[in-house]
C-alpha cells in the first residue's frame, strides 16, 4: 500500500490514473472482459467438445441390441401382444420370454 503522507496532489493524481490506464488497458487485451473472456472462451470449447462426444457414443451405442433393455423390451412387448391376441398360448409365451430373458 502506498502512503501520500507528504507528497503533493498532483503525484497523487498522475499514481491514480496511471493505475487507471493500467487497469482499462489490461481489460482491452483480454477482449474487453478484464480476463474472464479467455476463461469463457475455454469452457465454451470444453462444453461443445463433450456435447460432441456425448453425441458420438450415444448414437453409436444405443443401435445395439445387447447394449441396454430397450430392444429386449421391445420384443417381450411383442410377445405379450402375440399371447393377448391368442397367436401364441402360455407355454409358448412363457418358453419365448424365458429364452429373451436369457440373453
Amino acid at each position: 500500500m502506498h502512503s501520500y503522507e507528504g507528497e503533493s496532489y498532483e503525484r497523487r493524481e498522475h499514481d491514480m490514473m496511471y493505475t487507471t490506464m493500467t487497469v482499462i488497458q489490461w481489460g482491452q487485451h483480454m477482449g474487453g472482459w478484464g480476463g474472464w473472456g479467455m476463461g469463457f472462451g475455454w469452457l465454451l470449447i470444453l462444453v461443445i467438445l463433450a456435447l460432441v462426444v456425448w453425441a458420438v457414443v450415444r448414437a453409436t451405442t444405443s443401435g445395439r441390441a445387447g447394449s441396454g433393455g430397450s430392444s429386449r423390451n421391445g420384443a417381450e412387448e411383442l410377445l405379450r401382444e402375440q399371447y393377448a391376441r391368442g397367436e401364441i398360448d402360455e407355454d409358448t409365451f412363457h418358453r419365448r420370454r424365458d429364452e429373451l430373458r436369457r440373453e
